[in-house]
């Protein structure tokens, strides 16, 4: 299972800004997309205050925070639902949703088809 994690590209993808603050943050959230993170536990892993990681995420992303970590986890779920036989819920938890049916409202939602069609049409 964990193999299947290293797979992922963002485990290891440093993004380079102009802004050390930021790519500090960028990291820490790609490393840890897969954990129940929240923006106090990345401004203290980064040494910043939450509004400074909400106003980087923002000005360098267009979004949240809370809104660039579910796109993260649902590429990734897209990759393991393509790439792999594991179980739905299985993807969603391995993609950090705590939740698997809270994980097929949001995936139908972001990619008009649910996890299980989406799996099977690959």
């Amino acid at each position: 299972m964990l193999s299947l994690l290293n797979m992922l590209p963002f485990h290891d993808r440093e993004i380079q800004s102009a802004n050390k603050t930021f790519d500090s943050i960028l990291s820490f959230v790609n490393r840890n997309y897969m954990n129940n993170i929240t923006l106090s536990e990345i401004a203290s892993a980064c040494s910043c205050s939450e509004s400074t990681v909400s106003h980087l995420f923002k000005l360098h992303t267009g979004i949240s925070a809370q809104k660039y970590i579910i796109n993260l986890r649902l590429k990734q779920a897209e990759k393991l639902l393509s790439t792999s036989s594991l179980p739905i819920t299985e993807i969603a938890f391995l993609c950090g949703f705590n939740n698997s049916n809270y994980f097929s409202t949001v995936f139908k939602k972001a990619k008009g088809i649910s996890p299980s069609d989406y799996s099977k049409s690959q």
